[in-house]
């Protein structure tokens, strides 16, 4: 097809100011007092799980806080991660959102890990992260953390392409109320109520959040056909957090959360996925116990559970309307009578999560921290897996990590996490990092690291197939033979990262080289005999009939590139955020089986990655922030070459005040400029613009 390219102007545009304000807030950097000069320096613990500066990471980092977060005028949380250098953001249909690093996914993004508060949500299912799902509400994000790469040594396997970290507001960060209303295109609404108190040495923060949209807009697709979707989706989300403080060494807290609603899915005139609802339902809860000890130790005791049900069951049309042939024909080939076929794609899954973790200090010049972890993840699933047994995947873990002052100059990172798992067996993930401090502000690293993905449970024992009613089947859809193996990577680096005393401006400079093995790929089974496969020959354009996958460890990738993540913050009305990703990669695997189809590829993973974000303040608290990404063509895995993609994005917001409270005002414009799409054609993205209004009451 022939895509949309978008004009090249605000590149040449945008580069240039960028560079202007750089050198401009250089040169005032001298003129600022020392109250503004001065900035809290930001310590990351996601890397090692120890309280680290970023300049002392083994790994390369982007820490997005809540200035860029505003900046951005992102309403959804996955929209945030743009701005973290090789990210890629796209859409599988409406309200499917996937996430990934350097490409190489599918709607899925399975090879990220995502945490919110250390509780990991990736999905034991079927992987990944439902983002429209997560019981979370944008506005009490204070900072994420995103790990560039393998973080197995701190968070087990499927840390493996890069590790999100989701840190949210303490209660006592955000006393008081908050009423915030977003209206706009779309049909998004969205409305957030959160309370926050503090009393003698308990403290608390509840949120409640409704929100719905419409989805995306219906697309004619030139001389073929109109598709007309059925992408929206509303959800209600109840988020509690509190800390009490039983004694000054001591700090309990208790994290609890649900979500419920619906998202739809499918396209009219679509036989086999017409338009159908899925109903959601997540529940966690999440208490955890520190302890400060004494020679600045401390010790911390984790447990959650998290429970999530899905609930999608729809009939497809009559077989003889999906053929289209006659009723006597099916009952002649199949055996059944005409009928219309029920898919189920309900799940049931609950996750139950034990962590001890302790963090010491035996000897000058080092740390330590090591751990235990006991996880067992439970599934129920018999559209998916054909069986209905619960499905059970038992984890349990341990890692140390050390941090070693080499002379003064020199710092010496070693990790390593043991895992075993039903699924993945016995793996041992390590780390090595070497780091040397040119000076107070720049510190070059070298590094190596492996990591691993364990397949989920639907790759593990996927069964997916449209069924009679008496259980036999009609069509194998995805199927796996078991005995899947990890996937592995490999990955080393060589970093520069610098950060000024003051604050005022970091950065992250990375060379890297990595090789993934033993990827897992769903390539088509052309041998595979289904029971109509004279229907089939007739009907082939049919998507979800006459074809059948099956799991494996078919494909592997090298990719090797140089990524920069800046960031300028000069003065408090000023903001700068750069990222910039070039890769050249290579993904290997199979396309078809019997007879084996090779391919080598070199679109799964975009050449270039671009994101920049500005924001300058001006008198009577107004504030005007620009974004600009961009994104060079990719081979999205299961669906079509996409890109070039570029946006621009605009918010303009005022504060000011409103019957006496504090209140923010805010126009938001995303995606200015030509219409292009997304991961899969037919996603057209177009110009959105909202208006956001927040009150502290």
């Amino acid at each position: 097809m022939n895509h949309v390219v978008p004009p090249s102007m605000p590149t040449r545009a945008l580069l240039p100011l960028g560079v202007l304000l750089l050198f401009h807030t250089a040169s005032q950097a001298q003129t600022l007092d020392e109250a503004e000069y001065f900035r809290d320096l930001p310590v990351v613990i996601t890397a090692t799980r120890l309280p680290q500066k970023p300049t002392e990471l083994p790994a390369a980092i982007t820490l997005i806080d809540r200035e860029m977060i505003d900046a951005s005028g992102a309403t959804e949380i996955p929209d945030v991660l743009r701005l973290a250098a090789g990210f890629q953001v796209g859409h599988f249909w409406g309200n499917l959102t996937s996430v990934t690093y350097q490409g190489m996914s599918d709607e899925y993004a399975r090879r990220m890990q995502v945490l919110i508060d250390g509780r990991s949500i990736y999905l034991a299912e079927t992987g990944g992260v439902n983002w429209s799902d997560i019981p979370i509400s944008l506005a009490d994000v204070h900072h994420i953390e995103v790990i560039r790469g393998p973080n197995g040594t701190s968070f087990g396997n499927n840390a493996f392409l890069g590790t999100i970290h989701i840190f949210t507001y303490r209660p006592e960060e955000v006393l008081g109320t908050l009423v915030q209303h977003t209206y706009g295109d779309d049909g998004l609404r969205r409305t957030t109520l959160r309370h926050a108190e503090k009393i003698d040495a308990y403290q608390y923060r509840v949120t409640l959040e409704r929100q719905s949209d419409q989805g995306y807009d219906d697309y004619y697709e030139p001389g073929n056909r109109f598709w007309q979707f059925y992408d929206a989706k509303a959800s209600t989300t109840l988020n509690y957090r509190a800390e009490y403080v039983p004694q000054t060494n001591d700090l309990l807290t208790v994290q609890l959360g649900a979500r419920s609603g619906y998202q739809q899915e499918g396209y009219y005139g679509n036989l086999t996925e017409g338009p159908h609802e899925d109903e959601h339902k997540r529940y966690f809860a999440h208490v955890r116990w520190a302890r400060k000890l004494l020679g600045g130790n401390d010790l911390e005791v984790s447990l959650y559970h998290i429970d999530a049900d899905y609930s999608t069951v729809y009939q497809t049309a009559l077989l003889s309307q999906i053929f289209n042939t006659t009723p006597a024909n099916i009952l002649a080939l199949t055996g059944h009578n005409d009928q219309a076929i029920n898919l189920d794609r309900s799940l049931h899954t609950e996750r139950y999560d034990l962590e001890l973790q302790h963090r010491f200090n035996p000897c000058s010049g080092c740390r330590f921290v090591w751990g235990l972890e006991a996880r067992m993840d439970r599934v129920d699933g018999y559209g998916y897996t054909g069986t209905t047994d619960v499905l059970t995947n038992n984890f349990s873990r341990a890692f140390l990590h050390s941090e070693w002052r080499l002379g003064a100059e020199s710092l010496l990172n070693l990790g390593a996490m043991y895992e075993r798992s039903d699924l993945g067996g016995d793996l041992v993930s390590p780390r090595i990092g070497l780091l040397h401090n040119l000076n107070r502000e720049h510190t070059v690293r070298i590094g190596w690291t492996r990591a691993y993905r364990a397949p989920v449970m639907i790759e593990e024992y996927a069964d997916y197939a449209a069924r009679y009613p008496d259980g036999s089947v009609l069509d194998q859809i995805w199927w796996s033979p078991g005995e899947i193996d990890p996937e592995t990577i490999s990955r080393t680096e060589i970093g520069l990262a610098g950060q000024a005393q003051s604050g005022l401006w970091r950065y992250d400079l990375s060379l890297f080289r990595s090789t993934l093995r033993d990827l897992i790929s769903t390539p088509t089974d052309l041998a595979y005999v289904e029971p109509y496969s004279y229907l089939c020959a007739i009907n082939g354009q049919l998507h979800n009939f006459c074809r059948s996958t099956v799991v494996g460890n078919d494909a592997s990738a090298e990719a090797e590139g140089i990524e920069l993540q800046a960031y300028l913050h000069p003065k408090p009305e000023q903001l700068f955020s750069l990222g910039i990703s070039r890769v050249r990669a290579v993904d290997h695997g199979i396309r078809n089986l019997n007879p084996t189809d090779l391919y080598d590829n070199e679109l799964t993973t975009p050449e270039t990655t671009l994101s920049m974000l500005m924001e300058q303040g001006f008198g009577a608290g107004y504030r005007l922030s620009i974004g600009y990404y961009m994104m060079s063509n990719m081979l999205f895995m299961g669906g079509d070459e996409t890109g070039p993609i570029s946006r621009i994005d605009l918010r303009l917001a005022k504060r000011t005040r409103l019957f006496g409270k504090a209140a923010t005002l805010e126009l938001i414009s995303r995606h200015i400029g030509a219409d292009d799409f997304d991961y899969i054609y037919r996603i057209e993205q177009k110009n959105r613009t909202y208006l956001r209004l927040g009150m502290n009451l």
